[in-house]
């Protein structure tokens, strides 16, 4: 039991240093916390964004999104709640 523990704890050790090294983002013009800004940037790479990226707020009647892009062609909108702070309540990529 406790060498596959440690097999699987060395097999996922690469991707939690991927997630902690954070992800490069050219602009952010958001003003939203930066612990949401990487969760958003982590969030928009897994769906193809690639780095760096330019993070931006929008909003449309009572709906706030996030817009996330890159310099692929993939784009991510990021629907978020009104409190403070601001959590994900859905998310696009095209």
């Amino acid at each position: 039991m406790q060498r596959k523990l440690t097999i699987l704890m060395l097999a996922l050790l690469p991707i939690a240093s991927a997630w902690a090294d954070g992800v490069k983002i050219g602009n952010d013009s958001s003003d939203l916390p930066p612990e949401l800004v990487q969760n958003l940037a982590q969030t928009s790479k897994s769906m193809g964004v690639k780095e760096p990226m330019n993070i931006s707020t929008r909003s449309e009647g009572d709906a706030r999104y996030a817009v996330v892009s890159g310099t692929s062609g993939t784009t991510c909108r990021i629907k978020l709640s009104n409190g403070n702070p601001p959590t994900i309540l859905g998310l696009s990529c095209r």
